[in-house]
């Protein structure tokens, strides 16, 4: 029987959706990015049905919200420029990083449960609390700022209960409206760290 293992497309005009894939089951990798033109994908949802998947992909595409997947073997998921506005709670008990930069994000409830989590990237977005993020205690690596060249941000005011983050390294609040970083007196293992948007590299802690 042949296993297809990993599916990408770069034909960016063909992909609205991703049912073609239910009987692709040994896929462990699914990539769909263009970078001069919109992806048409609006729907994902027939990644349920790829119970070996551990990354994905997906990059400059027309979605509204991130659908409840169950995908125990989910690590890596990168999901930039998709337009998405809510991240649903899923079932991904493996995931270690999550990029969700430049989307209309305006909440990150529906990742309070990815404990796994040690990396976060949700810069770029409309984000105004981050009070869900205070049970990814395994966190180590949170953008919530600029993209590169200072632009974009969030809108977070209050990050109090990041305190709980004790296995945090680096962390970039550059673009918000924070006055208090008092909770970085409970990340002792921090060494980047970045308040505002700067051209040089990222302020270091000693």
């Amino acid at each position: 029987m042949l296993k297809i293992t990993s599916y990408t497309n770069t034909n960016w005009a063909a992909v609205t959706n991703l049912t073609g894939l239910k009987s692709a089951i040994y896929v462990t990798s699914v990539n769909i990015v263009s970078n001069s033109n919109v992806v048409p994908l609006t729907d994902i949802s027939g990644l349920c049905y790829l119970p070996h998947l551990q990354s994905i992909y997906v990059g400059n595409a027309t979605m509204s919200a991130f659908p409840a997947l169950n995908l125990p073997e989910l690590s890596t998921l990168t999901f930039i420029q998709t337009r998405i506005s809510a991240f649903t709670a899923s079932v991904l008990p493996n995931l270690i990083t999550l990029d969700l930069s430049q989307n209309n994000l305006t909440s990150v409830d529906g990742l309070s449960n990815l404990t796994a989590l040690k990396s976060l990237d949700v810069k770029v977005n409309s984000i105004s609390s981050v009070t869900a993020l205070s049970s990814l205690v395994n966190l180590e690596t949170l953008s919530l700022g600029y993209k590169s060249g200072g632009y974009g941000g969030n809108l977070v005011t209050d990050i109090s209960s990041l305190s709980t983050l004790t296995k945090m390294k680096v962390l970039d609040i550059s673009g918000n409206q924070i006055s208090q970083i008092n909770a970085l007196s409970s990340m002792p293992q921090l060494t980047q760290f970045r308040p505002k948007f700067q051209s040089e590299k990222n302020k270091k802690l000693v």
